[in-house]
């Protein structure tokens, strides 16, 4: 009895690839191309990182704090997104750094925001950042597309009404593992959405 090949889990725009997957990575599995892409950029869907401008990180830093203009001032991390560094003596983002360093004060618990939206793109311009709470944050998050959640996220296979449907049947008190067979799942995911821990626009609309 023979097994039909894998098809590549990636989803871009909306499409799934069609190429045969030849590559696991950890519950997906990737066909070459995209494996490839991440082996260079640090996600399938990263075609290349932009280049870090030159400089020292602390010097680049002063420049990104002294940064006014409209225009992104770009410092990507390693992977082509944030770039962590050390500061004031700990661990924190390029941002928090920047903001510090800019206004002379550590930014404690507050969260450091994006005007530009393109945080995850390693942007630290100082103009572009200010301070906000979780709940601001998780605005933030949503309007830069940052939240990939439900039937957005490439590795979704539950629907919006299958995921209403679970949450109800499961707070009802039916048994877990007979639900999670029927969608095929495992139980703790059918636990973690009962409880609001994965899909939480439509998991918590209701609480």
């Amino acid at each position: 009895m023979t097994t039909d090949p894998q098809q590549c889990t990636v989803v871009e725009d909306g499409v799934r690839c069609t190429n045969t997957a030849t590559r696991r990575k950890k519950t997906d599995v990737w066909c070459d191309l995209h494996f490839g892409r991440a082996e260079r950029t640090g996600s399938p869907l990263v075609l290349k990182v932009e280049r870090r401008p030159q400089g020292s990180v602390r010097e680049l830093l002063d420049q990104a704090a002294a940064n006014d203009g409209e225009d992104c001032f770009l410092v990507p991390g390693p992977d082509g997104g944030r770039l962590s560094v050390s500061y004031l003596g700990k661990p924190m983002t390029a941002a928090r750094a920047v903001w510090a360093i800019r206004h002379g004060n550590d930014p404690g618990e507050a969260h450091v925001l994006h005007t530009c939206h393109r945080g995850d793109e390693g942007c630290v311009s100082g103009g572009h950042l200010y301070l906000g709470d979780h709940t601001q944050n998780m605005v933030d998050m949503v309007e830069s597309g940052r939240s990939t959640h439900g039937e957005r996220h490439g590795q979704h296979r539950l629907t919006e009404k299958q995921v209403q449907d679970i949450v109800t049947r499961a707070s009802a008190g039916e048994n877990q593992q007979a639900i999670a067979e029927e969608y095929r799942i495992h139980q703790s995911h059918v636990s973690k959405l009962k409880h609001g821990h994965r899909w939480w626009r439509v998991t918590n609309m209701n609480r």
